[in-house]
């Protein structure tokens, strides 16, 4: 929080504050108009505002309601949203989870209703306040690329030029954010190491250089601990992730012209396939599968090539999250009582860390 009041009041005056997105510096100072501008608390209390104007477990039940057709399924994993895996990130804390979370769930409702303009312009909003944003550029591809290919066997050239112009919008605040590092460290004499790589991007300079980030660079025996505290959501993301794939996603990654559409299930009843589908597990649908693709990658990023331990902040702004859990509660509720636990236990644990500025919360 320090981190991003002090770009609020001055800018990035220093190369290791280059790891922090300007999302929520910019929350800090519109929203300080509601106080008296340009104080701390001015930026602390509008921008605690502005985090109740996230509507974001409303936008989780109308996203899970459009890809199950259930009502009773989408208050199921709103439900399990509740027990937040960082509720103070998530839920409380004017940080960037809660920004993060709302715009990239708004995305995914877009990207569900084939509303894919409106869709890149949430998840760049989200790109200003994490870097893994740039990950939801597959929704965009996933939804105009893949599933024409893999019906048709075929792309429209229109598709294929639309895909490449609203990926370049989502990932365009990452790109101004290293550019702005690059005019302000780069140019002139006395540049620092990182300008003079053949990719000088300045995020992933600062985050091995102050966080010690990198492939198998957390690998010591003093993190087991954090890899512990991780074990319980890595272990349902890539369970629910793995057995969403195997079950409907990998035969149809691997077969054309025999993928679903990216539309919610249909639980009609009618027809043969639909007959099919409700047969299937509840929250494994074909239209999940993005879904699960996504997780599946931040999950490995995360275990191999970062601080594991975050990735109790970065689930809760994953739906996927939820749905696993639900689906948890469905097929296996014995477990679902030692995740429910678990979350309690930990989610109180969390605002005590998160107050004292403790990680890993």
């Amino acid at each position: 929080m320090f981190h991003f009041l002090e770009i609020a009041q001055r800018g990035y005056t220093y190369e290791h504050l280059y790891a922090f997105f300007p999302g929520v510096p910019t929350v800090m100072r519109i929203s300080s108009f509601i106080f008296d501008y340009g104080t701390i608390s001015s930026m602390l209390w509008g921008s605690w505002i502005a985090v109740f104007g996230c509507y974001t477990l409303a936008t989780l039940y109308e996203l899970t309601l459009v890809h199950t057709s259930s009502h009773e399924l989408a208050m199921l994993a709103t439900a399990c949203s509740i027990l937040s895996t960082s509720p103070p990130t998530l839920l409380h804390a004017p940080y960037t989870e809660p920004f993060f979370a709302f715009f990239s769930f708004k995305g995914m409702l877009y990207c569900a209703r084939s509303r894919w303009k409106s869709a890149s312009i949430m998840f760049a909003l989200a790109c200003t306040f994490r870097a893994n944003g740039i990950l939801l550029v597959g929704y965009i591809a996933w939804g105009m690329i893949w599933e024409p290919l893999s019906q048709s066997g075929t792309v429209r050239l229109k598709s294929l030029l639309m895909t490449i112009i609203l990926s370049c919008l989502i990932i365009s605040p990452v790109i101004l954010h290293q550019a702005a590092a690059y005019f302000q460290f780069c140019v002139g004499e006395d540049t620092p190491d990182w300008c003079q790589r053949r990719l000088p991007l300045i995020y992933s300079h600062v985050q091995a250089k102050y966080w010690d980030v990198g492939l198998f660079r957390y690998w010591t025996p003093s993190q087991i601990p954090n890899f512990l505290l991780a074990a319980p959501s890595l272990s349902l993301l890539m369970w629910a992730g793995w057995s969403q794939m195997s079950s409907r996603g990998w035969c149809h990654l691997t077969n054309f012209g025999r993928a679903a559409s990216f539309s919610p299930k249909d639980r009609s009843g009618k027809g043969s396939e639909s007959s099919t589908q409700a047969d299937e597990p509840l929250f494994v649908s074909e239209s999940m599968t993005p879904h699960a693709i996504h997780t599946l990658v931040l999950c490995l990023i995360l275990l191999f090539a970062s601080h594991t331990q975050i990735v109790l902040r970065l689930s809760s702004s994953l739906p996927f999250t939820y749905w696993a859990a639900a689906r948890l509660w469905i097929e296996k509720p014995q477990y679902a009582r030692w995740w429910t636990a678990w979350s309690v236990l930990w989610g109180a644990t969390s605002l005590g860390t998160w107050g004292l500025f403790l990680p890993p919360a």
